[in-house]
């Protein structure tokens, strides 16, 4: 039962979360498995998993979007994310695609990182639930600098969709890296 959302052998009232439910909803949807092993008194071993990935013949180039007539750029993302192990598995797969990453764990730093760079970023990908500034308020903010840039949003609550602007992007949690990247792209 490990694996069962808010599942815990504490006393009733304590931390019980979405921890190893999370984990292993984003494993199995990447072809991987979670083994675990608990013995009283002795702790508990969490093993991942994930088979080796190889890039798809068929995606395209990478951090390009296609324009007629004129040779593709590099793009540049504001990624936000105020989960350290998501922020960095996220960034580390979108610059192995060739993207420009500004990372930030935060809103007010994200915008500091855009502010701090010529041009800024051509896309902001955000969690709506951080502590402080939240990924709406971020993406206003952002857009105001930016007018028509594009947003794409990222979240595990099923009502984090509300409060958010007509016309962005919206990528529930958990999702696959290939769901993801392909919401870049199309972004």
């Amino acid at each position: 039962r490990a694996f069962e959302p808010f599942f815990t052998t504490k006393p009733f009232g304590q931390n019980a979360g979405l921890g190893l439910s999370t984990v292993h909803g984003i494993v199995t949807q990447n072809g991987g498995r979670v083994d675990l092993a608990s013995e009283p008194g002795r702790g508990t071993i969490v093993r991942v998993l994930l088979p080796l990935l190889r890039p798809s013949p068929t995606a395209g180039a990478p951090g390009e979007a296609p324009t007629a007539g004129h040779a593709p750029r590099r793009r540049t993302l504001l990624l936000v994310e105020d989960e350290p192990e998501v922020l960095a598995l996220l960034r580390r797969r979108l610059e192995a695609e060739g993207y420009g990453v500004l990372a930030a764990s935060s809103g007010e730093e994200a915008l500091e990182r855009d502010a701090s760079v010529p041009g800024g970023a051509d896309l902001l990908v955000t969690d709506v639930m951080m502590p402080g500034m939240g990924g709406h308020a971020l993406a206003a903010a952002f857009r105001a600098r930016r007018p028509g840039a594009a947003v794409l949003f990222m979240s595990g609550y099923a009502d984090a969709r509300l409060g958010g602007e007509e016309g962005a992007r919206f990528l529930q949690k958990p999702f696959t890296f290939e769901a993801f990247l392909r919401e870049v792209r199309e972004a």
